[in-house]
């Protein structure tokens, strides 16, 4: 049997990229990382969403409107689970784009969902100039 991914994403709700990473990696769970007071509707969406396929959720509350807490929680993942993996297509633009971030800095693979597709990031200049 493969090993079990735990995909961190950012707060968000596109269901479409969730469920096309779900389909390529199997995973045990998936953590969202949030910033504080995120709202009730869409938090209750991911979960009913992920509790019908039977992957576990946690959610991580982000401290602080730093985005250094972003970087901070990754890294704590990344401490506590063996397979860690971000799906930065979940979230909205801005924490999906502070997600990338913190995955660069923190050494955690990170992929996005462009036209339903998997796209692994970043994706370096001397790759997307065909050198």
């Amino acid at each position: 049997m493969s090993s079990q991914y735990c995909m961190v994403v950012p707060y968000g709700d596109n269901f479409e990229s969730l469920a096309a990473a779900l389909k390529e990696f199997p995973t045990e769970k998936v953590v969202a990382l949030v910033p504080a007071g995120p709202a009730p509707a869409t938090v209750d969406r991911v979960r009913r969403f992920l509790a019908e396929r039977k992957v576990g959720f946690e959610l991580r509350t982000v401290s602080g409107e730093a985005t250094d807490g972003f970087f901070l929680e990754l890294e704590k993942v990344k401490e506590k689970e063996p397979n860690p993996i971000v799906n930065v297509s979940v979230g909205t633009p801005l924490y999906s784009n502070i997600l990338l971030c913190a995955a660069m800095a923190t050494g955690v693979t990170a992929f996005g969902v462009f036209d339903g597709e998997l796209v692994f990031l970043p994706i370096s200049c001397s790759i997307s100039h065909g050198r």
